[in-house]
């Protein structure tokens, strides 16, 4: 492995809940996360979880994050948070949870109105592909399904002020502002 910054790399150490768990890796160096496999699988009415049969010992000032892998695109699952948090004190197995995307036979006009001004913001066709439940893809045990990306955590201290905050080009700008500054 070549040499990428000028610090040495931080050891994170995991045990395997049993001999036949895939070991995370990299599909390349210079990948973000390691791939990680599912060992079990566990189906409720509200999602699906997967086991992972991996621990890990993320150093403090460490965080992993647990991705969804690009192929989940290619199934019909959601990852249930988004992006899964290890924090460094937990010693327990990884896990994802996925939601089970059911999708309904629909044809519709979706109508957005500013309530404040009674006029029409925004309309636009939905349409939804109807797939019978055995139709549906997820994930099967074996499969890789996500990733863990370890990012160093800066060290801040938050401090509550009274004091007005510095200003700044974009200000108060929420949702999209920088997409309205650039038509002006």
């Amino acid at each position: 492995m070549s040499k990428r910054f000028n610090d040495s790399p931080e050891d994170i150490r995991f045990n395997k809940m049993s001999s036949d768990v895939p070991t995370p890796e990299k599909a390349h160096e210079w990948d973000a996360g390691y791939d990680i496999t599912a060992i079990s699988k566990k189906e409720t009415p509200e999602y699906i979880q997967y086991g992972t049969g991996l621990k890990f010992e993320i150093p403090n000032g460490y965080v992993g994050f647990i991705v969804a892998r690009s192929s989940v695109t290619k199934k019909d699952l959601m990852l249930k948070n988004a992006i899964g948090i290890i924090d460094a004190p937990y010693r327990g197995e990884v896990s994802f949870r996925f939601y089970k995307i059911i999708t309904e036979e629909a044809d519709s006009i979706s109508k957005i109105y500013d309530t404040t001004q009674g006029r029409l913001i925004k309309n636009s066709f939905k349409f939804l592909n109807y797939k019978k439940e055995e139709d549906q893809k997820v994930y099967e045990v074996g499969e890789k399904i996500g990733q863990i990306i370890f990012i160093k955590l800066p060290l801040v201290r938050l401090v509550e002020t009274t004091d007005d905050l510095s200003e700044t080009d974009r200000g108060e700008g929420g949702y999209g502002s920088t997409d309205k500054k650039k038509k002006q």
